[in-house]
């Protein structure tokens, strides 16, 4: 045990194939990683009995699992394949990156400590090794380190040379970059506000658009056409009805509560706004809209229901749809129509995504916001050039932007008649009837 975890420890960290070595050796005893595993689970048992119930355990918790604490730690007291020089190092790492974060950070140093500590006596027992032994092969293994970045600072230029090649090449990463969603109250109403983020500081994601997309099933939409239709026949016959009679008449035959209608104080500006913007001829184009989307028989049909032009953004740019301290405002083309009519004149809306749309090295780069009821979001990033399987409503959506890009957006929408106002209509003109 005690010669392989030495020639492990070392030879796993110099890059030479262990495997063989040991072989060569006669050396064929498994290294006891299950002890280590062991020990590490140990402790997040004793972490989360003994800070579960304090606030702020949820936050380090969840930076503790983003940064990969364990398996840093681990690299860097075992296998000895960190990036970083050493434990400290690691830890004034996070340190520079934790200035900002809301959590209690010195309780997740303090956590850290003891964990570095916990493995450092674990992997102690596991040797047999003095502590002479154990000393003097740090020493070895921190000359190494130093050797090694002595050579690593001689040959920099062309390191940096091959990252060039290697970065104008490579394809965009599905993790070196998502957006961050937060839904914040404000002054009564909820308010979207998105973050770029990224590992790479310098990314930049290019000519960025907001698509508003929503699912229309055509089963569900006929229903309210249906609906809204008859609304309008009701409202007509009962305006005509009244017309017909004098208020003693409509007393006598109809009874007092189309008398009393009639005699409201906006009974008649009310008739005269239905008429003027004719709902009717709205809504009978609104059907002819529907029938044209789904002529080709389909159940269901994606169609952009609004858009914002954003431009180029930044790691760490901030974009809100509203006013906020420290976001960017953008702006969203509220006159949107052809298809998008269909859910500004009915209460029905179907499924609602937003689709972010930009551009990095070339590639076209899809992420899709899937609103949850609890105001969070769920996101995904589809790059179509990559050859990954995409799932028939994301093909679907992507096919959907694409064509609204080639063909344009019709911008007709009429912000008069909506679905809203259809429904004040209702309730001015047949409720009271009922």
């Amino acid at each position: 045990m005690d010669k392989q975890k030495l020639i492990s420890f070392f030879f796993d960290f110099t890059g030479m194939d262990l495997d063989k070595l040991l072989e060569g050796l006669g050396i064929d005893e498994k290294l006891e990683t299950q002890k280590i595993q062991n020990a590490v689970n140990d402790f997040e048992k004793y972490i989360f009995k003994r800070h579960a119930e304090n606030p702020s355990y949820d936050g380090m918790a969840k930076v503790w699992k983003e940064n990969q604490v364990f398996e840093e730690l681990i690299k860097i007291r075992y296998t000895l394949n960190s990036e970083y020089k050493g434990y400290e190092d690691f830890k004034n790492h996070l340190k520079s990156m934790f200035s900002s974060q809301d959590f209690n950070s010195v309780l997740f140093f303090e956590v850290m400590d003891e964990f570095e500590k916990c493995l450092s006596d674990t992997i102690l027992d596991l040797s047999t090794l003095s502590k002479s032994d154990v000393a003097l092969h740090k020493k070895l293994h921190e000359d190494t380190r130093g050797e090694i970045a002595s050579l690593s600072e001689q040959s920099s230029k062309q390191h940096q040379e091959l990252l060039e090649v290697i970065k104008q090449v490579q394809s965009p990463d599905v993790s070196d970059f998502d957006w961050y969603f937060e839904a914040v109250e404000l002054e009564g109403r909820s308010v979207n506000c998105y973050e770029l983020k990224s590992q790479y500081k310098d990314l930049v994601l290019k000519d960025v658009k907001f698509w508003y997309v929503n699912k229309l099933w055509k089963e569900t939409l006929e229903g309210e056409i249906d609906r809204a239709l008859t609304w309008i026949g009701f409202i007509e016959d009962n305006i005509k009805i009244i017309d017909e009679f004098s208020e003693m008449g409509m007393l006598k035959i109809l009874g007092d509560k189309y008398v009393t209608l009639y005699q409201k104080s906006n009974y008649q500006t009310m008739k005269a706004y239905l008429e003027r913007l004719n709902f009717r001829e709205h809504y009978i184009q609104s059907k002819a809209i529907f029938e044209d989307l789904f002529s080709d028989g389909a159940s269901y049909k994606w169609i952009v229901t609004n858009k914002a032009e954003i431009g180029d953004i930044k790691v760490g740019s901030k974009l809100s749809n509203t006013d906020v301290e420290g976001f960017k405002k953008f702006y969203t083309l509220d006159c949107v129509g052809g298809p998008a009519q269909l859910v500004n004149d009915f209460f029905y809306e179907g499924k609602s995504l937003l689709v972010i749309e930009g551009t990095f090295k070339g590639n076209k780069i899809y992420t899709v916001f899937e609103f949850t009821t609890s105001g969070q979001a769920n996101t995904r990033n589809l790059i179509p050039s990559r050859a990954q399987s995409l799932s028939d409503e994301d093909d679907k959506i992507i096919e959907l932007i694409e064509n609204s890009i080639k063909k344009g957006l019709d911008y007709d929408l009429n912000k008069f008649i909506d679905y809203s106002s259809l429904s004040k209509m209702k309730h001015y003109f047949i409720e009271p009837l009922d």
